[in-house]
């Protein structure tokens, strides 16, 4: 990581599609995974932008599915890895994942638990607005909940 790891990953992610895509996602995801820092790193050498861009342009579920799970655990860690995520319009993008019927039970489960690990600590309010009107009571819930803990001033 230390070396520029995490750039030549990420610029694989962004030159690659389909299944030769998903060992960077994966890779992307586990070091994400691993520590608060490290997901930081991710996110400032914009592997969250790649990771959102192979989420929309992915037409197989599994590839999809490992690029929800990738951004989950990029924005799991604290408020400012969630806004950053929550920056790059992953929500909606997760949401419809989990929404759609044709999506595999594998990528509804991912897109949901990502959606869950960023809701959880998201507070960054104009990303979670458009959530309100198309997110099921299990969903809403958790954005109702970020919500309450942002205090509004008169």
């Amino acid at each position: 990581v230390n070396a520029g790891g995490v750039a030549a990953v990420i610029d694989y992610v962004g030159d690659s599609t389909g299944n030769v895509r998903l060992p960077g996602i994966m890779m992307l995801g586990y070091i994400s995974a691993h520590s608060e820092n490290l997901a930081m790193a991710v996110i400032v050498s914009k592997g969250v932008v790649q990771l959102a861009i192979a989420l929309q342009e992915e037409s197989e579920d599994h590839i999809q599915a490992a690029a929800a799970w990738a951004l989950g655990q990029s924005g799991r860690h604290t408020p400012e890895h969630a806004k950053a995520v929550a920056q790059a319009n992953v929500l909606p993008t997760l949401l419809a994942c989990y929404l759609r019927p044709g999506s595999s039970e594998d990528l509804q489960t991912k897109a949901k638990k990502a959606l869950k690990n960023i809701l959880q600590k998201c507070v960054h309010l104009p990303a979670l607005e458009p959530l309100l009107h198309d997110a099921p009571p299990n969903i809403l819930k958790h954005v109702v909940a970020q919500f309450s803990k942002v205090n509004f001033c008169c």
